[in-house]
């Protein structure tokens, strides 16, 4: 892309939590990658319920792999 149009950071003001992020594209355009930095904030579980604390729905963070030359 241009170089005055490549990055568009757009930030948020507000200790309200949000669930999704919409993309409008406007023309017919197209977007090779799309960042959103924010921190994960999910819902507590019912404390008589078991956690799986390496899913990703409890807020987990993949830090590295093995394999990972294998492509």
């Amino acid at each position: 892309g241009y170089e005055d149009t490549r990055m568009n950071y757009q930030k948020v003001v507000s200790d309200e939590a949000f669930t999704h992020v919409r993309v409008n594209i406007y023309p017919d355009g197209g977007i090779a990658r799309l960042r959103v930095f924010g921190e994960a904030k999910p819902e507590a579980p019912p404390s008589d319920q078991l956690v799986d604390l390496a899913s990703l729905l409890t807020g987990a963070t993949c830090l590295g792999y093995s394999n990972a030359h294998y492509g």
